[in-house]
């Protein structure tokens, strides 16, 4: 009853909005074809671009076309550079980010000129040429910042926004600084930085209430709410949410009310509030519809989706979240496949190889203003000395692009190489486990058919001499010893399905699977290939000892997973602590000889000397809330700070060459990803008291 009445309301809210937007624009065509100025007509089709942003980027990149055109026409270098810069902004939005740069750059050339401040038009009256330029060379600046991020140049982007404090600070203009203050905070958000994430987005909150035209304060508004509300301070962020929303209103920032009514859905839904989470769920969704996406912070219609499908997991309605599930895979999907393909065309314009082209480009400039008033002769010279310098640079850049193509070709080839390797390396380890699982029942068929010849053979000579009473004895231990043969022969049978089953491709098909078997089964897996793996076992030398802890929660219930897919992170990430207590053992006994090293160890177990270095794994389940948590933790050397953030990258590997491919945790992160779960990892490479020893913990968190 209550999912209808919200439909019922945007059956009337939105269609009035579409409708009165709809309305205005027969009015603002009208302006067009009675513009008597080319200023005018440049003007009228501003209003127009206004309209159709951001519902329609089509049409708005087809009226800034026209205004470009206007712009270039009558040798307008500002409003030039500002057009590249909106058309970029637009791109940019609509996933296009190659276009995206191409149209920066050229924004950037000449708005970064100041004698563009001599051929402009004074729209604005009373603005001051200079301070104009500067102003919005300062916006694109802070959208530049935001293309950076999107294609995973995080370095660019923080140097792009602390560009804009500078010069927006230099030039007193508060809005601008506002939004890099804003930008800051979502990065060292991103980082989780709270307390630069803080002291940025307070500054914003200042700089944006003191600002007339408080056009940011909803933006504003929303990151304080979010950093609020992953602090649990869920009360202020629900204020902070409700402001951003009527200033949003109040100032017809449409994007500002569609992402502070996705904060309040979302903190009401923490707080228990389903109602009230619904009701700005919807409003959120219709307004996504709307605006499509917003990627300056990674939020999209996909997002409103995943909004929804929480709300209905948590009114206990499967129907409702299944179907919101459903919608928001499918725009995941999409949005993946065509960030993907963006990704790939923007690589394709060499970042680093444009901007350094720009640069020349800009000191070109700079150097033909000094000549101007040189005699022809002389500037007959520096024609052809710049001639010269163009022909290298294109050489230069042919050369380059030629070279990217060859790297492009070997980095495809290494990549396969490497995969190659990490199913080759998967399978050994399985195949180790197998043979140590296996020998034992065919060590036992083996001994007890030997032992039967020999009894048969026996039981000939008795029969020979008539020994009744000997031969009923051999018969019945022949008999006993065949039962066992059989016994282990089917314990043998049991294994090799078992391990089948284990190597039979995954569909991804979930099932109701108990958790702590799970572990369990793959735990003795991994530690069976670990033993098998040991060449120790082979030599009869003390090997690698290694101590396997469980301790799993009886309560926790089945829950709905691919049990294959979380069996292979279980053994990726088991394998890995077992690597590296292997690697602590080897370093504790580096600098000794392996019998030394061995009747050491002997000698501190039986002195019971507690500071000898005894390799240790634990497996752990826990049920949390609404969550199950899956604890392995090793007493390794531990992960050093610099490297935990590129630990899940795809190809980040600390093993030396040929041991380790760098796939195996990217891989498993993106399956408890898919599951709605989280892969985290703690670690110290220092002892620092009982709560922190050193060593690692990876937990795998599943939604239930």
């Amino acid at each position: 009853m209550l999912k209808s009445l919200f439909k019922l309301l945007f059956l009337f809210y939105w269609p009035t909005l579409i409708y009165a937007q709809q309305s205005n624009l027969e009015a603002l065509h009208e302006d067009v074809k009675n513009a008597s100025t080319d200023s005018a007509k440049y003007q009228a089709y501003s209003r127009l671009v206004s309209a159709f942003y951001p519902a329609d980027f089509d049409s708005s990149l087809f009226y800034l076309k026209k205004r470009l055109m206007i712009a270039q026409a009558n040798h307008k270098k500002i409003e030039e550079g500002s057009n590249y810069g909106s058309l970029a902004f637009i791109f940019m939005n609509s996933g296009k980010y190659g276009l995206s740069l191409e149209n920066y750059l050229s924004a950037f050339e000449i708005l970064e000129n100041p004698d563009s401040e001599k051929h402009y038009w004074n729209l604005t009256s009373g603005s001051d040429p200079r301070e104009n330029r500067l102003k919005i060379l300062s916006n694109f600046y802070f959208n530049f910042g935001h293309l950076m991020r999107l294609t995973e140049n995080r370095d660019l982007q923080k140097a792009y926004y602390e560009k804009v404090v500078k010069l927006a600070g230099e030039n007193n203009d508060l809005e601008n600084l506002s939004y890099a203050n804003d930008g800051l905070a979502y990065y060292y958000l991103h980082l989780n930085e709270i307390d630069s994430v803080l002291y940025h987005i307070n500054t914003s909150l200042k700089i944006a209430e003191s600002v007339e035209r408080k056009n940011n304060l909803t933006f504003s508004k929303y990151i304080h709410g979010l950093i609020l509300s992953s602090l649990n301070e869920n009360e202020k962020a629900i204020a902070e949410f409700r402001e951003g929303l009527d200033v949003g209103k109040a100032y017809n920032n449409f994007q500002g009310e569609v992402l502070n009514s996705l904060g309040l859905s979302q903190v009401f839904l923490k707080e228990e509030f389903q109602d009230s989470s619904l009701y700005y769920g919807y409003l959120a969704l219709q307004g996504f519809k709307i605006i499509r996406d917003f990627d300056a912070l990674d939020l999209n219609l996909g997002s409103a989706y995943e909004n929804l499908f929480n709300i209905y997991q948590r009114l206990d309605q499967p129907d409702s979240a299944f179907k919101y599930l459903y919608l928001a895979k499918i725009n995941s999907d999409s949005l993946y496949q065509e960030k993907v393909k963006n990704l790939g065309e923007f690589q394709h314009l060499q970042l680093s190889e444009q901007l350094r082209i720009k640069e020349l480009e800009k000191e070109s400039i700079n150097f033909q203003n000094k000549i101007r008033n040189y005699s022809l002769l002389s500037g007959l010279l520096v024609a052809l000395l710049f001639s010269f310098i163009f022909y290298r640079n294109y050489r230069i850049k042919l050369a380059a692009n030629n070279k990217l193509e060859e790297t492009l070709d070997n980095l495809k080839s290494t990549q396969a190489q490497l995969i190659h390797s990490e199913k080759m390396a998967s399978l050994g380890s399985l195949t180790a486990g197998i043979a140590h699982e296996i020998q034992n029942p065919l060590n036992f068929v083996n001994n007890f058919s030997e032992l039967n010849q020999e009894l048969v053979a026996e039981l000939e000579m008795e029969a020979d001499n008539g020994n009744i009473e000997e031969i009923k004895a051999l018969a019945k231990d022949i008999k006993e010893n065949e039962i066992k043969i059989h016994h282990h022969g089917k314990r043998a049978d049991s294994i090799v399905k078992g391990m089948l089953l284990h190597s039979r491709g995954s569909s991804g098909q979930k099932e109701w699977t108990d958790i702590n078997s799970l572990v369990d089964e793959y735990g003795k897996l991994a530690y069976h290939g670990m033993r098998a793996k040991d060449k120790s076992q082979s030599t009869g030398e003390a090997g690698f000892d290694l101590k396997l802890e469980t301790q799993y929660d009886t309560s926790i219930p089945k829950i709905n997973v691919a049990p294959q897919e979380i069996g292979r992170v279980l053994l990726n990430i088991i394998n890995n602590a077992f690597y590296a207590c292997a690697e602590r053992s080897r370093s504790t006994c580096a600098e000794r000889s392996r019998s030394t090293c061995t009747e050491q160890k002997n000698e501190a177990l039986r002195m019971n000397d507690k500071e000898f270095y005894q390799p240790i794994v634990s497996l752990k389940t826990q049920r949390q809330g609404d969550q199950i948590i899956i604890s392995v933790s090793d007493n390794g050397p531990g992960i050093p700070d610099a490297i935990k953030n590129k630990i899940f990258q795809p190809f980040f590997t600390t093993k030396p060459t040929g041991q380790g491919t760098g796939l195996g945790l990217s891989l498993s992160y993106d399956i408890v990803k898919a599951h709605g779960g989280e892969l985290t990892v703690t670690s110290f490479t220092e002892e620092k008291g009982e709560n922190h020893p050193k060593g690692t913990v990876f937990s795998i968190i599943l939604p239930f």
